[in-house]
């Protein structure tokens, strides 16, 4: 998933709802970049916004 051979990125966009989290997006992500995505089921979704404050420490918010 993703373009991991071309990382660190600032910001990734996912254009489809998923019902997992991404975590191997999270890993092409640089310190302090950003993935905007719609998360939950097809007919409940949310757009949420996952922020990489360090290695392994990720927040989220809807």
């Amino acid at each position: 998933m993703g373009l991991a051979e071309e990382a660190p990125f600032d910001k990734i966009i996912v254009t489809v709802c998923v019902a997992e989290l991404p975590r191997e997006l999270q890993k092409q992500l640089k310190i302090g970049g950003l993935i905007v995505l719609p998360f939950g089921t097809t007919t409940n979704c949310q757009l949420i916004r996952i922020t990489k404050h360090a290695e392994h420490q990720y927040s989220e918010e809807s």
